[in-house]
């Protein structure tokens, strides 16, 4: 049986590393990208059954869940921040 997809974008490839080798650990094949065109390209092609993404990089986390949600995403999606948890909740 294939192991669900995960799809990740990070700009930080250390992360994504740590990331992917932790969802490998649960399950997971996981597919990683650093830039948001290709995230949109490699969701359209084959469509994930997980998602995790990081909130500061250079195209905004937030317009990602917008593009999932514009079409019809209904898996989960993990959000990964490096900021601090004061400056997410100002």
């Amino acid at each position: 049986m294939a192991q669900p997809r995960l799809l990740l974008i990070d700009d930080e490839p250390a992360l994504a590393e740590y990331l992917a080798n932790a969802a490998k650990t649960s399950g997971f094949d996981p597919v990683i990208t650093a830039r948001d065109e290709d995230f949109r390209n490699e969701f359209l092609a084959n469509p994930p059954e997980m998602v995790a993404l990081d909130l500061g990089m250079p195209v905004d986390g937030v317009e990602l869940t917008r593009f999932l949600a514009d079409r019809d995403y209904r898996g989960p999606v993990l959000i990964v921040s490096g900021f601090d948890r004061r400056v997410l909740e100002s």
